[in-house]
């Protein structure tokens, strides 16, 4: 599938690129012997289920999507690591959450699954939280609903099954140098 098929303006949503998928590859002449995604979510998401469908190698599901779930990353990282970040989750629904925060100023506040840093926000102020919060209530359903997806398609441990693809992680601010191999 071509950028436009999977993120144009026409794009079909997550449960539509699975079907289509699964007809090319089912209509491919040759043998399948792998899926590769070369684009972020919901690209990432998929090849697993795809590898299960046909019984292809690669990670799985639950894999990716703690992987994928900033939140729920951050919860796995924190149990492997002894110095990390505050952060916690954030309800953007929750017309008190400013008041519920126990992380100080300054901030980044972010859905817990986004791409490219959409609706990625540095917090440096309660009036900057309530205005970003604002923009995610508007926005966050263009990855809440795909994401919501894919979670119900894996068991979510009792840690997790309130914090679904409609929140936010609120973390602190992070000093060094950023690299990537």
């Amino acid at each position: 599938m071509t950028f436009d098929d999977i993120f144009g303006p026409d794009a079909p949503g997550i449960q539509e690129l699975l079907r289509k998928s699964e007809e090319i590859l089912n209509q491919y002449e040759g043998t399948v012997d792998g899926i590769i995604g070369y684009w972020d979510f919901p690209v990432t998401s998929m090849v697993p289920i795809l590898c299960e469908v046909f019984d292809l190698p690669g990670p799985n599901l639950e894999g990716v999507i703690k992987c994928e779930h900033k939140y729920w990353s951050r919860l796995e990282q924190s149990r492997a690591i002894d110095e990390f970040p505050g952060f916690e989750a954030v309800d953007p629904f929750d017309d008190d959450a400013v008041n519920k925060l126990s992380i100080k100023y300054p901030f980044w506040l972010k859905p817990v699954k986004a791409t490219a840093s959409q609706l990625g926000f540095g917090i440096k102020s309660r009036e900057e939280f309530l205005e970003a919060q604002e923009e995610i209530r508007n926005k966050i359903t263009t990855f809440s609903g795909p994401f919501n997806f894919l979670l119900s398609k894996i068991t979510l441990p009792d840690e997790m099954k309130n914090i679904d693809g409609g929140y936010c992680i609120a973390e602190e601010m992070i000093k060094g140098s950023q690299c990537t191999v």
